[in-house]
């Protein structure tokens, strides 16, 4: 049985991805978890009306009442 080449390449991707991920676990370990992140800009543009905000909060803690 043949190993297509998009199948190795398929699993070089994930080998490598998950060798990202430990290493990122590793660094993250002794730091503390709380990351401080703007999005300023990052939805240039996008407005958010208060319905909107309402909606989120409804659905994110709808299983806090």
């Amino acid at each position: 049985m043949a190993i297509s080449q998009s199948t190795i390449t398929y699993k070089q991707k994930l080998e490598k991805l998950e060798y990202e991920l430990l290493k990122l676990k590793k660094e993250g370990s002794g730091k503390s978890s709380k990351i401080s992140l703007s999005l300023k800009g990052v939805w240039k543009g996008v407005k958010v009306t208060d319905s909107d905000i309402a909606k989120a909060k409804k659905s994110l803690f709808r299983s806090m009442k």
